[in-house]
């Protein structure tokens, strides 16, 4: 009898895999946990804390999904729920002085505490995304997670020499870091040191310095190696130089957002525009020997003055670079 009562209804199961299928949750983990309190709506428990999923329904499928709790979130919990959702993904947080991108904008909820968007292919789709919007109103928290349409950011980005550019860094930030002749300011962020800024009027350079110091070598017969077997290890290390701009993206562009003035997931939206080519690679294997700084991305920005230019490195002993000249 017990178990009766325990077992969820196969329509609530089907249900739920329907409406969670679009989102983080793998099928098979559907209804683990989960407790039908009418059409649409589950119970949930994540550690200690009580939860009511609410799912938005279109033909069947989610558009939306909603928890809410009373009281707050607990930290465990709010985590919980985004990870599952990201799917390994990385969620970023909207900065709401920066511009947000047209399809973006509309659906931010005015009264959220924090917002958060992750962008990742969507059935098939290179331009959709999940954005998630926490409130609270009479006594309960909401976290509510819907499909959004994102766009590619045309225009480059304007870079914003000024102390609020830089709240995420702790040092010593001034107006004087701006000023020509007034010198050089050094700022490190606060959660790992290992990530430093420098500042003077000439120059930002962004520096992380990653646990992983192992250096990528080419095989000793690389300059031998027929064109298949070259291709095949340029696009190898095309992937590998696309993780290290998505390492990039979360140690440089989310940190400063204020200071390029654009939300960091846009960056991922630019494609292969600036970035390190295949050709530039199979030119690296030809001669046997990899650069010693490998620039994977190049881009112009809109600086006091006019143009800058911005070039992202990656140097041996696992040392990222991000120069704003």
């Amino acid at each position: 009898m017990s178990l009766l009562r325990r077992a969820i209804p196969l329509a609530a199961l089907l249900l739920a895999s329907a409406a969670w299928a679009r989102f983080g949750l793998p099928e098979k983990e559907v209804g683990q946990g989960l407790v039908p309190k009418g059409p649409a709506r589950w119970e949930q428990r994540i550690g200690k804390q009580k939860l009511l999923l609410t799912a938005t329904l279109d033909s069947g499928r989610a558009v939306a999904l909603e928890w809410s709790c009373a009281g707050q979130f607990s930290p465990e919990a709010l985590w919980t729920l985004l990870d599952q959702e990201a799917r390994g993904g990385d969620w970023f947080e909207i900065a709401r002085d920066v511009p947000v991108g047209a399809g973006i904008a509309e659906k931010l909820d005015a009264d959220a505490l924090q917002s958060w968007l992750l962008w990742r292919p969507l059935e098939g789709s290179d331009r959709k995304g999940l954005l998630a919007d926490l409130t609270e109103n009479s006594g309960r928290s909401f976290l509510r997670v819907r499909e959004v349409e994102v766009s590619r950011p045309e225009n480059r980005p304007v870079l914003r020499y000024r102390e609020e550019s830089f709240t995420d860094f702790v040092g010593s930030l001034s107006r004087d870091c701006f000023a020509p002749g007034k010198g050089r300011c050094l700022l490190a962020h606060p959660d790992d040191p290992s990530l430093e800024v420098e500042i003077t009027p000439e120059r930002v350079r962004f520096a992380y310095r990653s646990a992983d110091t192992g250096r990528v070598e080419l095989p000793a017969n690389a300059s031998r190696l027929k064109a298949r077997e070259r291709k095949e290890l340029a696009q190898a290390l095309l992937s590998l130089y696309r993780h290290d701009f998505d390492l990039a993206v979360r140690a440089f562009f989310a940190t400063a957002p204020r200071f390029f003035d654009r939300q960091p997931w846009e960056w991922h939206l630019l494609g292969d525009r600036g970035f390190v080519t295949e050709a530039e690679i199979d030119k690296w294997i030809r001669k046997g020997k990899l650069p010693e700084t490998v620039t994977i991305f190049r881009t112009k920005a809109q600086g006091p003055g006019g143009d800058r230019r911005l070039e992202l490195s990656v140097r041996k002993g696992g040392l990222y670079v991000l120069e704003v000249r």
